[in-house]
């Protein structure tokens, strides 16, 4: 897994999950619909809580965001300590492995996704007819999509819950806001965003690719709450283009996070699993034939 090829999400999750515990959990909000960030915890042997309970047919429950890890006290030698990698994780908007049983609980099973790779190489007419077949059909409703009616959804169960706990965490005392990926387009997140600037403790970090884009300018109209607010962005002088390879997800997750030595372990031995599997593609050479 070499650092030009990733996407960002393997180092960013395993400098994220190699944090200080006692700096608190860390609380991982996401807009994104898709799975890659739990396909990602789960290749580190990360730990996390989803607001979810049970495993073959789960059930949303947020209690389980109350709850926390530890090694039980005969393994640490007598002392019961913090599981260092584990976080808590959030899906605002939902998520394409979460439908609603008829008795109108939220529950979680992840589909077999093939059809959405063909999806995406069809052209429009293909796409349409994809749009109304039974595969689609079988996921059901989901989560918050894009339409006008995105803020009404938020008042329903169990998107309430996520968003009354996302206002809470922002307004912890010492509380560190990240932010990346985010356009600042959904009013509904942004005015919590910004009601949490009034926390006197708050500080955020915004990691955005283009200077000129206009979530510069507003990060900067954010400093007049105080100098809490900053932004990440690529330097360019006068005359000279935006290369969009600064300050993108997987540039700040590779460069600009610090570094940890588990991490590089975890390259070298994916590293070795790929040679190894290279090895044994090979096709063998036929023995020659003794007379």
């Amino acid at each position: 897994m070499g650092r030009e090829k990733t996407s960002g999400h393997i180092p960013f999750l395993a400098k994220l999950a190699a944090r200080d515990s006692n700096l608190g959990r860390t609380h991982f909000f996401t807009l994104n619909y898709d799975t890659l960030y739990e396909q990602a915890m789960e290749e580190l042997g990360i730990q996390y809580f989803d607001g979810f309970s049970g495993k073959s047919n789960a059930r949303f429950d947020p209690a389980v965001y109350g709850l926390d890890i530890y090694y039980p006290g005969d393994v640490a030698e007598g002392r019961v300590r913090r599981f260092d990698k584990f976080l808590h994780f959030y899906k605002l908007h939902g998520s394409i492995h979460w439908f609603p049983d008829p008795s109108g609980d939220m529950r979680a099973r992840h589909h077999d996704l093939e059809f959405a790779a063909t999806y995406r190489g069809a052209d429009a007419a293909e796409k349409a007819e994809y749009l109304v077949s039974k595969s689609f059909e079988s996921i059901g409703s989901f989560g918050i999509l894009p339409t006008s009616q995105k803020f009404t959804q938020t008042l329903n169960m169990p998107y309430a819950h996520l968003f009354r706990l996302f206002h809470a965490r922002l307004h912890q005392p010492q509380t560190f806001l990240l932010v990346l990926g985010y356009g600042f387009g959904d009013d509904h997140v942004t005015r919590m965003i910004e009601a949490a600037l009034m926390n006197p403790s708050l500080v955020m970090l915004v990691v955005e690719p283009n200077p000129g884009s206009a979530i510069v300018e507003r990060v900067r109209r954010y400093q007049s709450l105080g100098r809490r607010a900053f932004v990440l962005t690529e330097r360019v002088d006068d005359g000279a283009n935006c290369s969009f390879k600064t300050a993108t997800f997987a540039d700040f997750a590779q460069n600009v996070m610090p570094d940890v030595k588990w991490l590089n372990d975890y390259r070298r031995l994916r590293n070795f699993e790929e040679q190894l599997r290279r090895t044994d593609d090979r096709p063998s050479k036929k023995p020659e034939a003794s007379i």
